[in-house]
């Protein structure tokens, strides 16, 4: 088996001046916990990086939700992604085994493994 039997297509990805509130409010529509930054060059889509949940906690202060239905304009945060996401990227190819993604996922404790056609385009 190989890793492109396994990935989830259709990722939904965000652009590196995307705000830390718009990213928020995408993660609580879509019920997701990380965003792929991904960046439109002129040979095509590159993975720069992402974007965690935990990432965007941390931009605000302790006692705001970024994930709440309304977050009071005067305590966000005004950056974008590109300044806090992860840079350090672990990523594998669609023809990968299987067994290798997930030996790789355990030896590095990842909760996911970016997967592309090359090691930085998204597939």
């Amino acid at each position: 088996m190989i890793v492109s039997m396994w990935m989830s297509r259709n990722l939904v990805t965000i652009d590196p001046q995307t705000s830390v509130m718009d990213a928020a409010r995408i993660m609580s529509r879509k019920h997701i916990r990380r965003l792929p930054v991904v960046e439109q060059r002129a040979s095509g889509p590159h993975l720069s990086g992402f974007i965690s949940a935990t990432d965007i906690y941390h931009s605000f202060a302790p006692d705001v939700n970024p994930f709440a239905a309304v977050v009071p304009a005067s305590v966000r945060p005004p950056i974008a992604v590109c300044e806090i996401m992860s840079r350090h990227l672990h990523t594998t190819t669609t023809e990968t085994p299987i067994e290798e993604a997930a030996r790789l996922m355990r030896e590095e404790k990842l909760a996911r493994c970016w997967c592309s056609a090359t090691r930085h385009s998204l597939a």
